[in-house]
């Protein structure tokens, strides 16, 4: 996501478009067969099929179809906070919890899912001298089981492009499930770009015309620049501090990790060490029982 591949509003028509390298003949394109390009909302379902996906294979299932079946239910658990909660709930039954998807939630998943189906994306890899272009959608195949004008049940097809990754990635980067809570389509790709361009970084700068080309934003750069100022304001974007920095026409956004993030990481990196000298100590534990025993027969 250091480039942006969604529409960061509803309804976009015109396509998106990269070009990278000294001579700008590479390039990724996104754009739609359908009425408009995804969103980025509509990536929120590309997250739960990457975490769907992940799962099965902990559990030694084999993803290499790319299919994915699913309850409408199994997804609104995951997009919206309200039903997580209602989950741990004892007292909350299972009919109660689906009444709060309303019926245009419904309608709004299904045609989320019908964008990442109609939105083509188009790249081209050069390597070696050889050049591979390589032109998907987002979802391959679509399917709905509908009951009492509400569907029950989706089965969809990821693309290979996004199998792959999902299958050769050893680590994929967890986020904040209050992501899904930030309403503005700037501010939510903002938060993307962040976790991709700072990675274990505690800082990263970038200027803002730069941000503003690989944002792929419909507004003109002055609107642009309002917005990031006023995001930055707000001075903490989940994991990340941000300040705008610098004169007009030379002006860098500086991300830096928020602090409570660093102790969490500092907490978490203990706690793998302490984890692997136990594992240690018990391989140890364990091949000197062994030698006991072979040295008593």
């Amino acid at each position: 996501m250091s480039h942006n591949w969604f529409s960061l509003k509803k309804g976009r028509t015109k396509s998106i478009e990269h070009y990278f390298g000294k001579d700008k003949t590479q390039f990724v394109k996104v754009y739609t067969a359908g009425s408009s390009v995804a969103t980025i909302w509509d990536n929120d379902f590309l997250l739960f099929c990457i975490t769907q996906l992940r799962r099965k294979m902990e559990q030694g299932e084999n993803v290499k179809n790319g299919r994915l079946a699913f309850s409408v239910y199994d997804y609104f658990t995951f997009r919206y906070r309200q039903l997580r909660d209602m989950r741990h709930k004892k007292s909350v039954t299972y009919d109660k919890a689906l009444n709060v998807a309303s019926g245009q939630r419904y309608k709004d998943l299904w045609n989320c899912i019908e964008r990442l189906h109609e939105t083509h994306v188009k790249t081209n890899i050069r390597a070696n001298g050889v050049t591979y272009t390589h032109s998907f959608v987002w979802l391959s195949e679509i399917k709905k089981i509908e009951q009492g004008g509400k569907a029950i049940g989706i089965e969809v097809q990821v693309a290979d492009w996004l199998l792959n990754r999902v299958v050769e990635e050893k680590q994929l980067l967890t986020f904040d499930e209050t992501y899904f809570d930030i309403k503005g389509g700037l501010e939510r790709w903002l938060f993307l770009f962040c976790r991709k361009a700072c990675g274990f970084q505690a800082e990263w700068r970038e200027s803002l015309q730069s941000i503003y080309r690989k944002s792929a934003s419909t507004a003109d750069f002055r609107k642009f620049r309002v917005e990031i100022k006023k995001i930055a304001a707000k001075g903490q974007l989940l994991d990340y501090e941000l300040e705008v920095v610098g004169s007009r026409g030379e002006e860098m956004l500086v991300v830096r990790r928020a602090k409570h993030y660093l102790l969490n990481t500092e907490k978490r990196s203990r706690a793998k060490a302490a984890d692997a000298i136990k594992e240690a100590k018990d391989i140890l534990r364990k091949t000197a029982d062994v030698q006991d025993v072979e040295e008593t027969h």
